[in-house]
């Protein structure tokens, strides 16, 4: 089974719905949350690979002409600090997005 984020026309005039990510990512974090504390190192793994998808989604995303600055912040703040040990990604998505 195949999930796509994409919208092919939206009526704000953009091809990616970011809101529906960032719904998916809070709720992703409430469950986080409510983790056993044992369960850390398993945590800490998978939410750093949702980290990199997140960012790899804003990079395409980004590169949309008609997408909002504001949808493009709110995603990349919607992850919890600890999902990016480093910021490389989200250096690339604001690089790209200002081209």
């Amino acid at each position: 089974m195949t999930c796509s984020f994409t919208l092919h026309s939206t009526s704000e005039g953009h091809s990616y719905d970011i809101d529906l990510v960032v719904s998916v990512l809070e709720s992703l974090v409430v469950l986080w949350r409510r983790i056993s504390p044992a369960a850390t190192s398993q945590f800490l793994a998978s939410i750093r690979k949702v980290g990199k998808l997140v960012d790899s989604y804003l990079l395409v995303a980004a590169k949309d002409v008609n997408m909002p600055v504001s949808k493009i912040v709110s995603l990349s703040e919607a992850l919890p600090d600890i999902a990016r040990p480093e910021h490389d990604g989200l250096y690339k998505v604001i690089n790209t997005y200002l081209k």
